[in-house]
């Protein structure tokens, strides 16, 4: 997109701009008062739109006879929530990859010294990980029950692990599956139609448009776990807290927006011919992650030999461009992405890398994105 300051936003993954349909219910003038939990009619109106949000994200998904709903704030405490209350509950083994997101990823450092064991699985430089390999080291863990991480589409990458691969591991070793699916809403074919085999999914809000501070899971109504968050009991005591009454009605908003404009087909397209003009542009000084790989319609990294992501990320912020980076950014330093690392990227590579995310607009508006990056590559070769 372009925004009102000129500017090209490329860094939907990292966050999207708000939904035009949400801007326009926020200001208006029809927002509701009341506090979910109260019983005066202010109360009741909120809780109203609550469940009205609740009902249509199951619907979507259909998973309305085999699953619940929660809101929470987002995916760091959606997946806290389920992960650490899931072992909370009982002693077993926690699964995740190398190139999980960091609230995964640290979270298994946590659980170990929780005395859970913990286990990492690996991913070739295309992202993939050997599926027949991860199952036998389930079968030999001796803690169970099993909890397995999976994320669907990689944020860095794009990189997507197919959905029957997944149900593949959990037939043959009985493990119970966490989807991160953060990442998916619009981005992929099918990304609606998730088994109601999944044990439990989480998202965030602000990847497709939603307030920022809100998301939601799914969870097998056999799924058990602690609850995070100790209170008054709200939603079934599974989060307790005022309910973010204003967010969750933004989360029905921006799907019913966000879906009404994407084509994952389309969008997928238009990433490819941007990808050929910029390896045009590069020849062999630069490299696409895992660009032989199944990725999503919106999302691709790119290395560039011999320049570092500092540089890149300034050099595409002059030209009106915002780009992402996988890195912890921290005092301004930019760190190596881990998650190119654990691919089997060398540190200079993981240190010469920056993230391109497109919203539903890439199908009409790659030519003119394509040239304002290009435009970029060709002043830094």
């Amino acid at each position: 997109m372009k925004s009102t300051s000129k500017r090209f936003y490329f860094d939907y993954n990292a966050t999207s701009p708000l939904a035009t349909s949400v801007k326009d219910w926020l200001t208006g003038g029809e927002v509701f008062l009341g506090n979910s939990s109260a019983l005066h009619s202010s109360g009741k109106a909120a809780l109203k739109f609550i469940n009205e949000t609740r009902d249509y994200l199951l619907k979507t998904y259909s998973l309305d006879k085999t699953h619940q709903l929660f809101f929470h704030s987002g995916a760091t405490e959606g997946i806290n929530t389920l992960t650490r209350g899931f072992f909370a509950y009982q002693k077993g083994s926690f699964f995740c990859s190398s190139v999980d997101h960091a609230a995964v990823f640290n979270l298994q450092g946590y659980l170990a010294k929780t005395g859970i064991s913990t286990h990492l699985f690996s991913v070739n430089k295309k992202g993939e990980f050997d599926k027949e390999r991860l199952i036998e080291e389930i079968k030999n863990v001796s803690q169970k029950p099993v909890l397995l991480n999976i994320t669907w589409v990689n944020n860095e990458t794009g990189v997507v692990w197919p959905l029957n691969q997944i149900l593949e591991i959990k037939k043959e070793t009985g493990c119970l599956i966490h989807l991160d699916a953060v990442q998916t809403i619009g981005k992929i074919p099918d990304w609606d139609l998730v088994s109601s085999e999944v044990d439990a999914l989480t998202f965030s809000g602000h990847k497709f448009g939603a307030l920022t501070g809100v998301g939601f899971s799914f969870v097998k109504k056999n799924f058990h776990f602690e609850p995070l968050l100790i209170g008054g009991g709200q939603q079934e005591g599974w989060r307790s807290g005022t309910v973010n009454s204003y967010g969750i009605y933004s989360l029905k908003l921006a799907v019913e927006e966000f879906i009404s404009l994407v084509d994952p087909l389309a969008c997928f397209k238009a990433r490819l011919l941007i990808e050929e003009k910029i390896k045009e542009v590069l020849g062999n000084k630069g490299e696409i992650v895992a660009e032989h790989s199944n990725r999503c319609s919106n999302t691709f990294t790119l290395i560039i030999k011999g320049k570092k992501t500092d540089s890149l990320l300034m050099a595409f912020d002059l030209a009106g461009i915002d780009v992402g980076t996988g890195a912890a950014c921290s005092s301004g330093l930019v760190r190596p992405s881990r998650v190119l690392n654990n691919m089997g990227f060398s540190e200079d590579e993981a240190r010469s890398s920056i993230r391109f995310s497109f919203g539903p607009d890439l199908k009409n508006s790659y030519p003119e994105y394509s040239t304002a990056i290009t435009d970029v590559l060709q002043r830094l070769v």
